[in-house]
């Protein structure tokens, strides 16, 4: 079963001496009239703005400056804010301002009236995605993670609530607050992410790379829209962390071999063996073609310091079985299906 959940989850931060350039924040929160909440994460809460003179709805993600009192979260939300002003894709959300307010520091992006892929999969009557429209999704998510890794950006928290559908049921990739822009090939020990997409060499707690730890994201992102469960599970997190560094798991028989042989290759325990996001788009089974995925701009470059958790779900929900997405959990079976599941903030 998939169900969110928000826990609150403590960071150990790696320091950084450099700080990230961020644009100077011109607006004002009064040109918005800000209305319900759409979200709420460890350190901020997303409510629904409307600009008073063009009437434009936006979502505004913000800030207690109460609650940033660690140099270390300030500079994560530079980060994410500089993150943000640099990402120009179809397929992720748009920042239209910062704003810095006496009390709140303000992101005003822009707002998308669908779902997320979360609540997608729960309104389908098995509780999963068929196939075709399953791949026109993850190659939509394939070609803004692709662009994110060209600016050196890694994403470091894919999971279904952070990817929202529009009113065309296409794809924006959100909740950039994990996220870092270093080197590729630059070695990170950041523990963050959500425990059910967390990659094993994450869970191991050695220095990773990663890019290889974003496609192993994509590879539950995946089996979780095809099966209607996750690939791991267990009755706490250090279970759910063996069975994910083992690397074993039970892909459904209704699954094709094409997506089946793709998800194999993403979730290889070996970082080193799974394939670029470039080399996922030249699978026969994504169908791509020629590529009309924006090209990005130089590289932008920063030091890694440890994200804050913004908009954390925990998906932990103990039960040996393929979890169904329903609010009931399945009685436990004896058969030893690995699965994952649980969510986790960026320590060390």
């Amino acid at each position: 079963m998939f169900r969110s959940q928000s826990p609150n989850l403590r960071t150990q931060p790696i320091p950084s001496n450099k700080p990230v350039p961020v644009d100077k924040m011109k607006g004002r929160i009064e040109n918005y009239a800000v209305g319900r909440q759409l979200g709420q994460g460890a350190y901020a809460v997303v409510r629904l703005g409307t600009h008073k003179v063009t009437k434009e709805k936006v979502a505004i993600k913000s800030y207690e400056k109460c609650k940033m009192m660690d140099p270390h979260r300030k500079q994560s939300i530079k980060r994410e804010i500089a993150i943000l002003e640099k990402i120009d894709h179809q397929h992720a959300i748009k920042l239209i301002e910062s704003i810095d307010s006496q009390k709140h520091i303000c992101l005003v992006m822009e707002y998308v009236g669908g779902c997320s892929l979360h609540g997608y999969i729960k309104r389908r009557a098995n509780r999963r995605i068929e196939e075709v429209e399953a791949k026109r999704l993850f190659r939509q998510i394939l070609s803004v993670l692709q662009y994110c890794h060209g600016l050196n950006v890694t994403h470091r928290d894919l999971k279904l609530e952070n990817v929202l559908l529009d009113e065309s049921n296409n794809v924006k990739l959100i909740d950039f607050g994990f996220s870092t822009c270093i080197p590729l090939e630059k070695k990170s020990t950041v523990f963050c992410g959500t425990p059910s997409y967390m990659a094993p060499e994450i869970v191991a707690r050695r220095e990773y790379t990663g890019p290889p730890a974003d496609v192993w994201a994509l590879g539950v992102l995946l089996f979780a829209m095809l099966c209607g469960c996750f690939p791991f599970k267990g009755i706490n997190d250090a279970e759910l962390y063996r069975k994910i560094q083992k690397g074993i798991f039970t892909i459904p028989e209704h699954v094709e071999e094409n997506p089946r042989r793709l998800i194999r290759k993403m979730m290889q325990v070996d970082p080193g063996k799974r394939p670029t996001t470039a080399e996922l788009m030249l699978e026969d089974w994504i169908g791509v073609g020629e590529s009309s995925i924006p090209q990005p701009d130089p590289p932008l470059i920063e030091d890694d310091t440890a994200p804050v958790p913004l908009s954390i779900s925990s998906i932990a929900t103990p039960s040996p079985k393929p979890r169904p997405f329903s609010s009931v959990s399945p009685k436990p079976d004896p058969s030893p299906i690995p699965s994952l599941q649980g969510d986790i903030s960026p320590t060390q």
